[in-house]
C-alpha cells in the first residue's frame, strides 16, 4: 500500500494554477499490478476575471516492477 501528495504551481503572465492531490495505491505482489485513486483539486487564478475552482476523482491502474519488496 502506498499513499501519494502532490502540490503544483504554474505561474504564467495571465493566468496562475494551483493544485493539490491525495491519493493512494494497492499492489498486488503476485503479478506487480497496482490500482489506485485519489482526488484533486486546481485553483485557476486569473488577472482580468474571477477566480475558480475544479474538483475531481482519479483512478489508475498499472504494472510496477519490483527491485525489491519495497523498492519498484
Amino acid at each position: 500500500i502506498a499513499l501519494t501528495a502532490s502540490f503544483g504551481m504554474d505561474m504564467n503572465d495571465d493566468i496562475n494554477k494551483y493544485s493539490f492531490a491525495l491519493g493512494g495505491r494497492y499492489y498486488f505482489e503476485q503479478n506487480g499490478l497496482f490500482l489506485g485513486g485519489g482526488i484533486k483539486a486546481r485553483r485557476y487564478a486569473y488577472d482580468n476575471a474571477p477566480d475558480t475552482n475544479d474538483f475531481g476523482l482519479s483512478m489508475e491502474g498499472g504494472y510496477a516492477f519490483f527491485l525489491s519488496r519495497t523498492v519498484t
